[in-house]
């Protein structure tokens, strides 16, 4: 079996793409080609990474970029061809024509996303998410499968080979992190992810500073500011307790959660986070993180059922601090549901069950 998979905006390094659905497939024996927009071709993990050039401007992408991913693809004469953005549709549905088992990977709800996008014009939304429907439904009827992410997301298909990998963590990434000694680990509470405001940086920055002094609580930040108004405004903070550590590997995030005792998940309830699943919140559990999340119906499902943190409600910085300060001062919570959430990930909230979902697909198309 030979898989392509190709995206025109995702990074290469893209944790889904490629360390899961590629790196997992290779590690069973399936030729994996990675393609997309870098700087040179290359073999990782033993995917074989295949690049353009990328584009600046939305509509060379859209036109030129589009093309020659899909040109590329096409030339690996491949049995299945796996994409990840919906702006590659149009680009699919040729390949189809040319006879081409293809599959669409929908990562999130594109209609709902783009009603939700304030900087877009009012008028401007109601017929691009009618655009976005029409995307998705016509993914829906022509492509040899579909993958999803959120049993919210999967009802919007009818697609006969539709199927939900849901974005665990790989548990192979966490072995070395050992929930016992949890709490001889400093007072540090961490967040890993894209750093906007919507993510709840700003209140998690306020809670910390809300947090008796004598705890000596501090916020572990991994990852990078999506913009220069946040970040100024993020900058005009109190940030004496708040250590940010900026983009970092895979394993220097496994390091970073290995220093932390509580793991934060406060996202905002926007349309794109209250019904998904929360990838950060898996990765925390996986680590032995107890969870400190926001109070969803998805999240409060997750963590009632396997005993592994507290909800909050994400726009109250001192429901957050309340919720630190009561696990920094009960270590026999904060073990229990470390090891909790740990034996969650490992039995059932992990990347290894959903790769046998994906190669399932795969062999159903290829029948």
């Amino acid at each position: 079996m030979k898989i392509v998979h190709f995206t025109s905006v995702h990074r290469l390094s893209d944790t889904r793409i490629f360390v899961k659905q590629c790196c997992s497939l290779e590690r069973q024996g399936i030729e994996t080609i990675l393609i997309g927009c870098g700087d040179f071709d290359s073999v990782e993990s033993g995917v074989k990474i295949k690049v353009i050039p990328k584009r600046k401007g939305f509509l060379k992408r859209l036109f030129l970029t589009d093309f020659a991913i899909t040109t590329k693809a096409l030339a690996e004469n491949a049995d299945i061809y796996h994409f990840h953005d919906p702006e590659l549709i149009p680009f699919a549905i040729f390949m189809r024509l040319l006879g081409k088992k293809v599959v669409f990977d929908a990562h999130e709800d594109l209609s709902l996303q783009i009603s939700n996008k304030i900087w877009l014009p009012k008028f401007l939304r109601k017929p691009l998410a009618y655009f976005a429907r029409f995307l998705y439904w016509s993914a829906d009827k022509t492509m040899s499968g579909i993958v999803t992410v959120t049993p919210t997301l999967i009802k919007q298909f009818r697609n006969k080979n539709t199927v939900l990998v849901r974005n665990f963590p790989d548990l192979g990434e966490f072995t070395k992190i050992k929930e016992d000694d949890i709490n001889e680990r400093e007072n540090n509470a961490v967040y890993v992810g894209g750093v906007t405001k919507v993510r709840g940086l700003k209140e998690n920055i306020l809670a910390i500073n809300n947090i008796s002094p004598t705890l000596n609580a501090k916020l572990l930040v991994g990852g990078t500011f999506q913009s220069k108004d946040f970040e100024d405004e993020i900058n005009a903070l109190n940030l004496k307790n708040t250590d940010f550590k900026g983009w970092l590997s895979r394993d220097k995030v496994q390091s970073l959660l290995s220093q932390a005792k509580i793991g934060l998940v406060t996202l905002h309830p926007t349309a794109n986070y209250y019904d998904a699943y929360p990838v950060k919140m898996f990765e925390y559990m996986a680590a032995g993180l107890p969870v400190i999340a926001s109070d969803f119906p998805v999240y409060r499902e997750i963590i009632e059922t396997a005993d592994c943190g507290i909800l909050v409600d994400p726009l109250k910085p001192e429901k957050i601090s309340e919720a630190i300060e009561r696990l920094l001062c009960t270590p026999d919570v904060i073990i229990k549901y470390a090891k909790n959430g740990r034996k969650a990930a490992m039995e059932y909230y992990n990347w290894q069950h959903e790769a046998e979902q994906l190669i399932s697909l795969y062999q159903k198309i290829l029948l």
